[in-house]
């Protein structure tokens, strides 16, 4: 996401409109990861098919995945903002 925002940067795009565009742009991206990682490890978080010793990793890895695509979609564009000068 950074890296989209900095290329619309460089296109000349204010910082605002190119932390809306380049979220945007990797909104789908980011969300068909995170939903096909979590819904891959549904069953196994579940304890169906006999995989009960793996269920803790599946809960954890689901958790993490959830909070990750969350810090990626949020915290990313508001700590460019926060971080970045609107000068350069």
């Amino acid at each position: 996401m950074v890296d989209r925002i900095n290329a619309l940067r460089r296109d000349g795009i204010p910082i605002d409109e190119a932390i809306a565009a380049g979220s945007r742009q990797r909104l789908r991206p980011i969300l068909m990861t995170a939903i096909t990682t979590v819904l891959g490890l549904l069953p196994t978080a579940m304890g169906w098919g006999g995989s009960q010793i793996n269920q803790p990793l599946a809960l954890a890895v689901i958790g993490g995945t959830i909070m990750a695509a969350w810090l990626t979609l949020y915290i990313v564009p508001a700590g460019y903002r926060l971080f970045t000068s609107s000068e350069s």
